[in-house]
């Protein structure tokens, strides 16, 4: 680099750090708002800048942000490059998550995984820190993983302790959970019975669904939680039908979205019910859609966001990453992850690449604590 160019770089940089520093963080409350990818770029800039981005008290009142959809690509044998595909843009880039290579991975709406190790180990995962919190062993088979927000806690940081972990494990569908200073898993009394397949935290409530619809409350404040049924089964099994159940909160109200999966010769036609909770009745309404959301199911816990926010997302739409390995085919209703339009009753592609065969596709909400 030639002497005068050199100089005028290092101007630039020390010019850039002596910005104001109220300047910086109404920048770093936008892009973080808005593209966290950016706000990650924002933070590489220089030292200042980035110590402001980890200052947590400037995105106070901060809306939610859309998930990113995390996707495994391997380009050498011992390195593990996830895809990451960022919403409402579908721009991608790729992230190097050395601590969750060849491990299976749930993601959440906090910004965590839940990583499970090659052995016993399981831990929590920031991947964009590599921060990691250790949870208690376990050698049982988990089916699903879902990362909540302690709902006593003051604080919305998941790396200071506030979290709940529940699992699904195998072969019942027993539930268990793990809290903060917790030394081992506690399984809920009588849980495989229930067979649920997903579970939700709604302020200081935890609710499960099994896969008939039936929804299930779990007492977590007493010294041995335990489950008791809240509503009746409402769905029916069909045999050519494969139904996957998902919780989500929806301007605080407790939704089902029920997705149905139908064979077609070496294809599958999909589509996609959503219901509400009428906890009078205790019973599942159906509903048209979800109106102005957009809403996010997969393999972890569902979210949703107000499409109005963010004016390349589509509202009154489901964007699912689906755990399964099934064929893509031709016919749109194939994908294992795309765009459920309620308007039209339609899906349409998210992303067009081939699935990974390494690892699920999983939404995460990016953050840094």
């Amino acid at each position: 680099m030639e002497p005068n160019k050199r100089m005028t770089t290092l101007m630039t940089i020390e010019n850039l750090s002596q910005l104001p520093e109220d300047l910086l963080a109404l920048i770093a409350k936008r892009l973080f708002a808005h593209d966290f990818r950016d706000f990650l770029n924002f933070g590489a800039v220089c030292r200042p800048w980035r110590s402001i981005m980890y200052e947590k008290n400037h995105y106070a009142g901060v809306r939610p942000r859309v998930p990113w959809l995390i996707r495994a690509r391997k380009y050498q044998d011992s390195t593990d490059i996830y895809k990451i595909v960022s919403l409402p843009s579908r721009k991608y880039f790729y992230l190097h998550i050395p601590k969750a290579q060849g491990n299976e991975c749930w993601g959440s709406p906090h910004g965590w995984l839940i990583v499970r190790g090659k052995v016993r180990d399981i831990y929590l995962l920031n991947p964009i820190t590599h921060v990691q919190i250790e949870l208690p062993q376990t050698n049982r088979i988990i089916v699903r993983a879902m990362l909540f927000l302690s709902p006593n806690s003051s604080s919305s940081a998941i790396s200071s302790g506030n979290y709940i972990v529940m699992v699904i494990f195998r072969p019942h569908n027993e539930l268990a959970i793990v809290r903060h200073g917790d030394e081992n898993w506690i399984n809920f009394a009588n849980s495989s019975r229930k067979k649920c397949v997903d579970v939700i935290c709604i302020g200081d409530q935890l609710y499960a669904v099994n896969d008939e619809g039936a929804l299930f409350f779990y007492n977590v404040n007493i010294p041995r939680p335990a489950v008791s049924q809240f509503s009746q089964p409402c769905f029916t099994k069909k045999p050519e039908e494969e139904r996957t159940l998902y919780l989500v909160e929806i301007n605080g109200d407790l939704h089902l979205v029920s997705r149905h999966k139908y064979e077609l010769g070496c294809t599958y036609d999909v589509y996609f019910e959503i219901y509400k909770m009428n906890f009078g009745t205790k019973k599942w309404v159906q509903m048209s859609g979800c109106n102005d959301h957009a809403v996010f199911v997969g393999s972890n816990s569902s979210s949703c966001v107000l499409a109005s926010d963010y004016p390349k997302l589509k509202e009154n739409c489901i964007y699912f990453a689906d755990e399964g390995s099934y064929s893509y085919g031709n016919h749109p209703g194939s994908l294992r992850m795309g765009l459920y339009d309620f308007y039209s009753r339609t899906i349409s592609f998210l992303v067009r690449d081939p699935p990974s065969q390494l690892s699920s596709q999983l939404w995460i909400t990016p953050n840094l604590w």
